[in-house]
Formats: C-alpha cells, sequence, structure tokens
C-alpha cells in the first residue's frame, strides 16, 4: 500500500473522517472529497461549547493537490450535521453536482434534516437550497431521519437524479423533477405519500 494523501482534522473529537464522499461538484473533471466531522465543537467561548458538526470540502486542482478545504457548519446544536454525505448528481440541471448532509438529531424534536447543498465552479453553495425535515418523533429515541444517505440514481427513469434517505425502521425515496418539488413516498403496511414545495 503506498501512501498517497493526508487530511487532517482541526479538532480532537470531532470525528474527523466518520463520513466520506467524493464527487466533482464544481465540474472540473477532478474528483473532489468531502469529509463529515458530526461532532465539531464550535467555541464562542470556552465554556459554551456548541456541537453543530462541519463537513469540509475539498477541491482538487491538480492530480492529488487540493486546496483548503470550504468549510460548512451545521446550525443545530446536537444536530450531528455531517453524519452523512451522498453525491447527488446534477439534481436543478445546472451542469454542477449537488450534494445531501445529513443532520439525523437537528430539528424540532431531533427528528432530522437532511440538507441539499448545490455545486458551483468555486464548490459548494453556501446556503442549502432545500432542507428535508423528518416527520415523525419518537418518544424514546429521535427518529434520526437522514442517518443514512444514498444518491445519484435515477429510480424512476425521469433523466433526473433521486435521493434515498434512510432512518430506523423506514425509508424514504426522493423524487426529484425539473419543477424543484419533491415527493417522498413511506413504505411500510400502506403506502403513505406526501410532498415538500
Amino acid at each position: 500500500m503506498t501512501f498517497i494523501q493526508n487530511f487532517t482534522g482541526e479538532q480532537m473529537a470531532s470525528y474527523f473522517g466518520y463520513t466520506i464522499a467524493v464527487s466533482d461538484v464544481n465540474n472540473d473533471g477532478m474528483d473532489d472529497i468531502l469529509i463529515g466531522a458530526p461532532l465539531f465543537m464550535e467555541r464562542e467561548f470556552e465554556s459554551n461549547p456548541r456541537e453543530v458538526g462541519q463537513v469540509y470540502l475539498y477541491l482538487q486542482v491538480n492530480v492529488l493537490a487540493f486546496r483548503n478545504p470550504q468549510i460548512l457548519a451545521g446550525t443545530d446544536i446536537f444536530g450531528r450535521f455531517g453524519s452523512a454525505l451522498a453525491h447527488l448528481g446534477d439534481l436543478n440541471q445546472d451542469g454542477y453536482n449537488d450534494i445531501a448532509i445529513g443532520a439525523p438529531f437537528a430539528g424540532k424534536d431531533q427528528r432530522g434534516k437532511v440538507l441539499i447543498y448545490n455545486g458551483n465552479k468555486n464548490g459548494l453553495n453556501a446556503k442549502a437550497s432545500q432542507i428535508l425535515q423528518g416527520v415523525w418523533a419518537s418518544q424514546a429515541v429521535p427518529s434520526g431521519f437522514g442517518f443514512t444517505l444514498r444518491g445519484d440514481s435515477d429510480i424512476d427513469k425521469n433523466d433526473y437524479p433521486d435521493s434515498l434517505e434512510a432512518f430506523r425502521v423506514h425509508q424514504y425515496i426522493l423524487d426529484s423533477r425539473p419543477e424543484f418539488w419533491s415527493q417522498f413516498c413511506l413504505s411500510d403496511i400502506d403506502i403513505l405519500c406526501f410532498m415538500i414545495v
């Protein structure tokens, strides 16, 4: 085995490297690397750290040469932003690949969130274009919506990539369309579908 590259986290115990994804987000023909650190602590004051999680995007500028990372930070305390990463393909058909980032304990009642970030020539947009939120709350354990992600599959054959978000027992299929709305279906005993606009 040959050592090729080392990426080092900036904070001990942040779980830097817990998740890794590869995608050419800036459409330059070179693969870029995303690394999650879901336990990253934001330190406004030393006595008041906030665990928000971070994702680092390393753009490849030459063969095995990377820029300093673009950093995306979570906003929900204990949300575990960066617990899951997925290359989605080009959801909005602008020529740049898009990324999903899971924060399985974020949001109301820790129902979880999946944030969609669109690519551009400089990396990823700093603000999420869509925030999908879990709808079921658990009385004992957080639902974990966004705990695992899988993307870049065209399940319904409409020429737009779809995404799969899973949590605990249930799975959702995100059906992408050019009108920028998403339909989720939960298949359990019966079929339950709802739309996010």
